[in-house]
């Protein structure tokens, strides 16, 4: 399953019990997650992060980290 383009805001009544079971699923293994290995440190990190996914270099989800 793929979640592609929706605005969040536009289902706000619906978040909190579809995410619920997203997260069961994904829990049981039915639903898989991907997150690209390629990793993105800090602020200054972020616009590359962008420039990454709108060249579609992604496999999955991208994560920036900031500092603590």
């Amino acid at each position: 399953a793929s979640i592609r383009g929706v605005f969040l805001p536009h289902f706000r009544e619906h978040f909190s019990a579809h995410t619920k079971k997203l997260m069961r699923l994904q829990q049981e293994g039915t639903l898989e997650v991907f997150v690209d290995d390629t990793k993105f440190e800090g602020i200054e990190s972020t616009f590359e992060a962008v420039e990454y996914l709108h060249r579609g270099d992604n496999q999955g989800k991208l994560v920036v980290r900031f500092p603590d």
